[in-house]
């Protein structure tokens, strides 16, 4: 086994690709609540990288839908941190405008405004349980059975990046 030296912004850039082709695919098949299943693909796809503080995180996703005139608040929205870095895979939240991830539920309710401030303190349960799901899954290292909609997903990203490097090469 020989040992490759890639920049990491040459890494960064093929990440960006995966996720790229994550989102288009569900936007082509109009997926929606999945961001376990997309957060899981990504993560598998980078957790080793060496020097890297890779992990799934739980956090509640706030954000304006400015085609649809809405505010999203997802409590129990799933991504991957790279550090401090959001890596969210998933087309819808991405589609939002105004983004915000909070990994904490105090900072989430003092950023809120009233009405929305009453939605989240009605669904911490929600929070708290993807909180505790997700420690358990990297405690334990659980296999999870993944869904077809995970495979489809995989073989259309796999896909997609074998005709984007094909090209270039």
């Amino acid at each position: 086994m020989s040992i490759i030296n890639v920049r990491s912004d040459e890494l960064a850039d093929a990440y960006l690709c995966i996720i790229e082709s994550m989102r288009k695919y569900q936007e082509i098949n109009n997926i929606r609540g999945q961001c376990f299943y997309n957060a899981l693909y990504l993560w598998n796809n980078i957790r080793h990288l060496k020097d890297c503080n890779i992990t799934l995180q739980a956090v509640i996703f706030l954000g304006n839908d400015y085609t649809t005139k809405q505010t999203i608040l997802v409590p129990n929205h799933v991504v991957v941190m790279v550090g401090d870095v959001v890596l969210d895979p998933s087309w819808e939240t991405y589609k939002c405008q105004e983004r915000h991830y909070f990994k904490e539920f105090e900072f989430a309710i003092k950023f809120l405004n009233k009405k929305d401030r009453k939605a989240l303190i009605c669904q911490k349960g929600i929070f708290i349980k993807a909180q505790k799901n997700i420690n358990s899954f990297l405690d334990r290292n659980i296999i999870i059975k993944k869904s077809d909609y995970f495979h489809k997903q995989a073989e259309y990203v796999e896909n997609s990046l074998k005709l984007k490097f094909h090209r270039e090469t």
